[in-house]
C-alpha cells in the first residue's frame, strides 16, 4: 500500500467552499423554479457570482496572506450578502418595531457593523484548522445536492420524453387525412385563463357581451356553455392538442404525489394535431408567452424570452430571475429605489412584472406580421392574459402598484377580481383587430379562440370558446363543446377524418397537485342540464 513518504506531511485541504456557497442560492432558486424558466435563465447570475466571489476572495487574500483565512472571510461575506433580503422580508410581517428595524436605512448599517466586526474577529482570532476546512467543504457539497438534482433530473426528463414515447400506434399516430384544394390556414389562439361571458357578468360584474357580439358578427360561433377539460394549462392544452383525455392516453395517469410536468409540456409542444397537419404539408408558426410550452422547433418561431425581447428592442436590463435573486441579497435596496436604469420610461422603475409587460407588447406587435407568412400554416398563439399577475388596465396603461398574488406571498386571488376584469377588457382590445384582419382576408383561415381554463373557483373551468370554421364544421359545434373535440370536428369535416366525438367531461384539480383531478360539473344556471 502506497502512502505518504516518511518525513513528508500530507497536503493541506484546499478551501474551495466559498465558490460552492456562492452558487448555492442561484442553483437553489433555479431548481425551485426550473419548470417555469427559460433555458439558461441562471447562466449570467452564475457567472457574476463566481467572478464576484473570486474577487472578494482575492482581496481578502491580499490582506490576510492566507487562503484558509480569506476563504472564511469570504464565506462570512456571502452569508450576509445572501441573507439581507430574506431578513428584511421577515420584518414586513412583524410589529412596528420589526418594520422599523427592517427599513433599509436601519438594517443596512446594522449589516455593515456585523460585517465589519465579524470580519475583524475572524481576521484576528482565526487559527488554521484542517478539520474546519474539511467540514465546510463537505457542507458546501451537501448543499448543492438537491438543487443540482432538481435541475439535472428536469433536463434528463425533458431529453428522455421523445415523440416515440408519445405518438405511437393507434389513436396517437398521424391519421390518413386528405388535404382539400387550397387548404386554409389554421389559427389556434389561446387566451390564458379567459372565462366565459356568463361567469364574467355574474362573478366579476363585467358585461362582455359586446365582445361576444363582435365575434358573432364576424361569423364566429361562441359556445355559450363551454368548459375546459382540465383546470391547468399543461393538462388542458395537451389534452386538446392530442384530442383525448389523459386517462385514455396514459393508463398510469394520474401520477401519485408529485407534479411531474415535463411530459405534459412536451405533449403541448409535440402533439397529434401538429403531427397530422405537418403530415398534410402545413408549416407551423409559434408565438407563445409562457416559456415552458414554446414551440421552439416550429418552422417559424418567434422567441419571447426576456433576453431576446430586450435584445430586439435594444434594451439592456435584468431578467425576472435575476431580479428575484437580487431581492434576496444585500443589493435589495437597489431594487427599492429609483436608480439609473436603461429601461423604457413608460414602464415604472423597478416594476415587478416588467418582463411580462415587455413580452406582451412584443407579442401583440408581431401578430400582424404572422398574417403575411405564406401558407398553408398552423399558427399557435398563446397570450398569457388575462392570467394573473395583472399589470395592464383596460386601456392598456400599466398598473403602477400591481397587487402581488397569494402564491407570491401577497393578496388572495379573490381580492384581484377587478384587475382580472380589466385584463379581459385589455386583451379584447388587442386581439379583436387582429381577428378582424384574419376574417376579412382574401382567404379566411380557420380560427379557434379560447381560454385554456377560467380564473378561480368556482367556475374555474368555464371558458371562452369561439370557432370560425367552414360551414360543414360549423354545423357540428354545439353549446357545451369542450376543447378535446375541437380538432376532431375539424379533421373529420375538413380533412376527411373519422375521429369519433368523445363525451365531453371536465376535471378540476388544486394548484399544488395538478394531477389530483376530480370530475367537475357545470354550475351556472343557464348551462346546467
Amino acid at each position: 500500500m502506497r502512502g505518504v513518504p516518511a518525513g513528508m506531511k500530507p497536503p493541506k485541504p484546499f478551501p474551495f467552499y466559498p465558490l460552492l456557497f456562492a452558487i448555492f442560492p442561484v442553483l437553489s432558486l433555479l431548481g425551485h423554479n426550473i419548470q417555469e424558466l427559460e433555458a439558461g435563465a441562471a447562466n449570467r447570475s452564475l457567472l457574476v457570482v463566481v467572478i464576484g466571489t473570486l474577487l472578494v476572495w482575492g482581496l481578502w487574500g491580499l490582506v490576510t496572506r492566507s487562503w484558509a483565512k480569506s476563504a472564511l472571510l469570504t464565506a462570512f461575506f456571502l452569508l450576509l450578502f445572501y441573507t439581507y433580503g430574506g431578513v428584511q422580508n421577515l420584518s414586513h410581517g412583524g410589529n412596528n418595531f420589526a418594520l422599523f428595524i427592517g427599513a433599509n436605512y436601519i438594517l443596512l448599517p446594522i449589516w455593515t457593523i456585523v460585517w465589519v466586526d465579524g470580519s475583524y474577529l475572524i481576521h484576528k482570532k482565526f487559527r488554521y484548522q484542517e478539520n474546519q476546512i474539511k467540514i465546510f467543504n463537505a457542507l458546501s457539497i451537501f448543499l448543492l445536492i438537491m438543487p443540482i438534482f432538481q435541475v439535472v433530473s428536469y433536463h434528463v426528463k425533458m431529453r428522455d420524453i421523445s415523440m416515440d414515447g408519445i405518438l405511437q400506434d393507434g389513436n396517437f399516430s398521424p391519421a390518413d387525412l386528405v388535404s382539400p384544394q387550397n387548404p386554409p390556414d389554421i389559427y389556434l389562439i389561446v387566451l390564458d385563463s379567459y372565462t366565459r361571458e356568463d361567469v364574467l357578468k355574474e362573478m366579476y360584474g363585467l358585461d362582455n357581451q359586446p365582445f361576444v357580439n363582435a365575434l358573432s358578427n364576424l361569423g364566429f360561433y361562441v359556445a355559450p356553455c363551454s368548459l375546459s377539460n382540465y383546470s391547468h394549462t399543461p393538462l388542458s392544452l395537451s389534452s386538446m392538442l392530442n384530442m383525448d383525455y389523459h386517462q385514455n392516453m396514459d393508463p398510469a395517469f394520474p401520477p401519485k404525489g408529485y407534479n411531474d410536468l415535463p411530459r405534459y409540456y412536451e405533449l403541448v409542444k409535440h402533439n397529434l394535431v401538429r403531427a397530422n397537419l405537418e403530415e398534410l404539408g402545413y408549416k407551423t408558426v409559434s408565438i407563445v408567452a409562457y416559456q415552458p410550452i414554446v414551440w421552439n422547433d416550429a418552422d417559424v418561431y418567434y422567441p419571447t424570452d426576456p433576453e431576446y425581447v430586450a435584445s430586439k428592442k435594444g434594451v439592456s436590463y435584468l431578467t425576472q430571475f435575476e431580479r428575484m435573486l437580487g431581492r434576496k441579497t444585500v443589493l435589495k435596496p437597489l431594487f427599492d429605489i429609483a436608480i439609473n436604469r436603461q429601461y423604457n420610461l413608460t414602464i415604472p422603475s423597478n416594476y415587478p412584472y416588467e418582463d411580462q409587460v415587455r413580452i406582451h407588447w412584443y407579442l401583440f406587435e408581431k401578430l400582424n406580421e404572422i398574417i403575411e407568412i405564406p401558407g398553408p400554416k398552423f399558427v399557435f398563439i398563446h397570450i398569457n392574459i388575462p392570467h394573473p399577475p395583472f399589470y395592464f388596465h383596460a386601456d392598456g396603461s400599466i398598473i403602477e402598484n400591481p397587487k402581488i398574488l397569494s402564491w407570491e406571498g401577497g393578496i388572495p386571488w379573490r381580492d384581484s377580481m377587478d384587475e382580472y376584469a380589466e385584463a379581459v377588457e385589455y386583451v379584447n382590445s388587442q386581439i379583436l383587430p387582429f381577428i378582424e384582419k384574419l376574417v376579412q382576408s382574401d382567404t379566411p383561415p380557420m380560427i379557434i379562440l379560447q381560454g385554456d381554463h377560467g380564473y378561480d373557483v368556482p367556475n374555474r373551468l368555464a371558458i371562452l370558446n369561439a370557432y370560425f370554421l367552414p360551414e360543414a364544421a360549423m354545423e357540428k359545434v354545439y353549446p357545451d363543446i369542450t376543447p378535446v373535440n375541437s380538432f376532431r370536428i375539424i379533421f373529420n369535416e375538413v380533412f376527411g377524418g373519422e375521429y369519433p366525438i368523445l363525451d365531453d367531461a371536465s376535471y378540476n384539480s388544486p394548484l399544488e397537485f395538478k394531477y389530483g383531478i376530480e370530475e367537475y360539473h357545470e354550475t351556472m344556471p343557464g348551462c346546467m342540464p
